[in-house]
């Protein structure tokens, strides 16, 4: 019984917990938005635009290290490989580390890091002992590409529009009368309470937009992951680089084959056997 008697404790005060936070925030909306009005949701964007350039290199430089362990590579013929490619392609290295794999995210990855001109190459310890040095340096190599290709300036500016498209969408809408009417509900000719506005916009308005929007950002990913694959193989990687990702989703137990309805709905990287078919073009 005193399992039961914690359990409903607990319970009870995550949603008086959930009831405080949500009061609060519909209280200092409604302040804000019957003080500075609909323009608010224009200056968030532009606050949020701002924080994501500020904080993601921060996040890759202050957060996550303190999140997982490193170790610098040595001296060897993997280490002299990776500067030699990144001479190739005029990445600006600095160092090259290895990710001892404190965290979820550390199984069978490499990625850059690093601001401007000094970059620093991260290798996960799984990809280190699973892989073969070629095998490595392809999937290096496909990093770079995304590096050299500039694809995460894609994913950010596509991020700012659909942000700045939601924040056209309430800023227009919150305190609509049409939005009220569109659903039959009578408001008697008032303006409507903001927070009832945005879950109806929540609710029946975004989503269809953000099924079209999530199928072009799935698509702009898979392009991306094709390109990269290509700029892998132009630099000589494209044996190494099929076996690699051959091994890759052999690990993490990825089914080889999609619907191509449901790929391009909900997949962000392509299959395994389209991108060995990809690369073998």
């Amino acid at each position: 019984m005193k399992t039961v008697y914690n359990f409903i404790a607990i319970f009870i005060g995550k949603m008086m917990l959930k009831g405080a936070v949500v009061g609060m925030a519909t209280y200092y909306t409604s302040l804000v938005l019957q003080t500075f009005g609909g323009n608010v949701f224009l200056w968030s964007w532009m606050i949020s635009l701002l924080t994501t350039i500020i904080l993601v290199p921060l996040y890759i430089e202050i957060i996550i290290p303190l999140l997982d362990e490193y170790t610098q590579l040595t001296s060897g013929s993997l280490k002299q490989k990776l500067e030699r490619l990144a001479n190739e392609v005029n990445f600006p290295l600095s160092s090259i580390y290895i990710s001892l794999g404190n965290h979820a995210d550390a199984d069978h990855v490499a990625y850059f890091t690093g601001m401007f001109s000094s970059k620093v190459i991260v290798i996960s310890l799984t990809l280190i002992l699973s892989m073969t040095e070629e095998e490595i340096v392809a999937i290096v190599a496909h990093e770079m590409g995304h590096w050299k290709l500039r694809h995460a300036w894609y994913y950010l500016i596509s991020r700012a529009f659909y942000n700045l498209f939601l924040c056209v969408l309430l800023m227009n809408y919150y305190d609509s009368l049409k939005l009220y009417n569109a659903f039959n509900i009578e408001v008697n000719n008032t303006p409507p309470h903001p927070v009832l506005s945005f879950i109806l916009i929540a609710d029946y308005m975004l989503p269809p937009f953000d099924r079209i929007l999530s199928i072009c950002s799935n698509y702009i990913t898979r392009l991306c992951e094709y390109e990269a694959d290509q700029f892998a193989k132009q630099l000589g990687q494209e044996i190494p680089l099929r076996t690699a990702l051959i091994k890759i989703y052999t690990h993490k137990l990825i089914f080889p084959v999609n619907d191509e309805l449901y790929s391009i709905c909900y997949v962000t990287h392509p299959s395994i056997l389209e991108r060995v078919r990809a690369i073998q073009r």
